[in-house]
């Protein structure tokens, strides 16, 4: 079977349901990647390790990715598109209630853009609640664990963010001929605080407590638009990076389509 949901004939579409067919959305960006990488990094790693989770599962099916993402505080940098998160929370509801209203009772989205996270737990969250019987979880590529085990002594110790090691790596596995390492930089890396730091692998370095989210304006701390070391990044690293991900995505898949949503139980249960 395909796995592209856009391929389908729509007599199809129901034979997928009944299947218990996950249906996967992907959700990249189309932003500054740096000097060395295209504009679609978020988009085109998402999409294709949901696709190839999708393969492994043979059940599955990866819809369009919304390649578009909240990004306000990047449009410093040229190339970068914008949607407010208000117009892109209602963007992706419209897609997931759209496919809870013709029966899928698991959806997943897949996120691949930093500044997305909130956004996609809000879809999921009121996907949920405006659809009850359905289920609508989300996750970002880079919190799956085999993930993060299989970057532990590979990607470098600097801050793993965006056009850095970690994503240069894992686009070079998929597009090494659209990746200029002669531009490749190590690039807005300032000194680790206490409460403010972030890392996409969720590492924590020496001294480091709770971490106070907050996302300044992009290019006040990077000049090129790169935080992180794209420096070291090999298309070696990105293969090792994109085979954990596929394979522990299409193991939750498995887990995800096997949960039912529970019976609400209303203020006369108790």
């Amino acid at each position: 079977m395909s796995v592209d949901y856009a391929h389908y004939k729509w007599p199809e579409i129901p034979k997928v349901i009944e299947n218990k067919g996950v249906a996967i959305l992907p959700l990249g960006a189309t932003e500054e990647h740096g000097p060395h990488l295209p504009l679609d990094v978020d988009t085109e790693i998402t999409v294709n390790i949901c696709r190839e989770a999708a393969k492994i599962t043979n059940k599955d099916v990866v819809l369009p990715p919304i390649p578009f993402g909240f990004e306000t505080h990047h449009m410093g940098i040229p190339g970068t598109i914008d949607i407010p998160s208000d117009i892109l929370i209602d963007f992706g509801k419209a897609v997931t209630n759209s496919l809870a209203h013709h029966g899928f009772k698991h959806i997943l989205l897949v996120n691949g853009h930093g500044s997305n996270r909130p956004i996609i737990e809000l879809i999921a969250r009121n996907t949920i609640i405006e659809n009850p019987d359905t289920l609508c979880a989300s996750i970002s590529w880079w919190e799956l664990k085999d993930v993060r085990d299989a970057a532990e002594g590979i990607v470098s110790e600097e801050a793993t963010s965006h056009g850095c090691d970690l994503e240069t790596s894992v686009y070079m596995h998929l597009h090494p001929d659209k990746v200029d390492m002669d531009l490749a930089v190590a690039d807005g890396l300032g000194k680790p605080t206490p409460h403010f730091w972030s890392d996409l692998l969720g590492r924590r370095p020496e001294g480091f407590k709770n971490p106070a989210k907050m996302m300044e304006i992009w290019d006040t701390f990077t000049s090129t638009g790169v935080r992180g070391n794209a420096k070291v990044a090999s298309e070696e690293k990105g293969k090792v990076l994109f085979d954990a991900a596929k394979q522990e995505l299409a193991d939750l898949l498995d887990e995800f389509r096997e949960k039912k949503p529970g019976k609400p139980m209303g203020p006369n249960s108790i």
